[in-house]
């Protein structure tokens, strides 16, 4: 029980953080309105304080209220594998840079459509060499830019996952756990290696959901995100900001 009051907690807090940030100044204007006129509300009636509780009340109930409803709802939608994700993973090709580098694309055991990309060379040079490690925390919002993007659908899929994970036998265990990410890719021949503090959850929407869709319920489904349509179909030959976190 624990755990599933933490996933929902993670799942909720990252909507509001990172996903679909509320607006501070609307909803503390909002909120400073309908205080204001519930004072003057019990000091003198006539005074037209009914105005300012109605004007509070509605902006709360754009943010506040709308926010707490999605809190205890999910979508009536489901998260299904992409049958055309199979096709593009195997079609995957990496450049002659990364593979002078020694980097594979190897299928991850006992994991059906699956694939990691890794090199024995660089794995061999970083447990080898004393590599310097710099911390960009900027590195991140590029990609919180790109989820905001997308956030309505987004938080649907993380709240389906939510609700999946927990009916699943045995349930499964969503929690949103601070990942040390990679800014770049990785060669022997850099002096530095820029890195950031990111989360699984970010993971889930960038790496996880590209072989997904979100599919809405009732007699006639219908695909509202399909992720294959965001799979990258060329891996860049320049060091790049990496989604995939360690």
């Amino acid at each position: 029980m624990n755990d599933r009051l933490q996933s929902w907690w993670d799942v909720n807090s990252f909507t509001i953080c990172t996903l679909r940030p509320p607006s501070i100044t609307l909803v503390g204007v909002s909120a400073a309105v309908l205080i204001a006129g519930g004072v003057l509300w019990i000091g003198d009636l006539i005074s037209g304080a009914w105005v300012a509780v109605i004007v509070g009340l509605l902006g709360l109930g754009k943010d506040a209220f709308s926010l707490t409803i999605r809190w205890f709802t999910s979508p009536h939608a489901s998260l299904k594998a992409d049958d055309r994700s199979p096709q593009l993973l195997l079609s995957l090709r990496l450049t002659l840079d990364y593979e002078d580098q020694g980097y594979q694309i190897v299928a991850v055991p006992y994991r059906l459509n699956e694939y990691v990309v890794r090199s024995s060379a660089v794995d061999s040079f970083l447990r080898c060499h004393d590599v310097t490690l710099q911390e960009n925390q900027e590195l991140l919002n590029p990609i919180t830019e790109k989820l905001r993007r997308n956030s309505e659908i987004l938080e649907d899929a993380l709240r389906c996952q939510y609700r999946q994970s927990w009916r699943a036998d045995p349930p499964r265990r969503f929690v949103n756990e601070a990942k040390a990410c990679l800014g770049q890719d990785l060669f022997p021949s850099q002096e530095a290696i820029w890195i950031y503090q990111g989360s699984y959850f970010h993971s889930f929407l960038t790496n996880e959901l590209v072989t997904r869709i979100l599919e809405s319920g009732g007699s006639r489904p219908m695909i509202l995100y399909r992720g294959s349509e965001h799979f990258p179909r060329i891996q860049r030959s320049q060091p790049a900001l990496a989604e995939a976190c360690l």
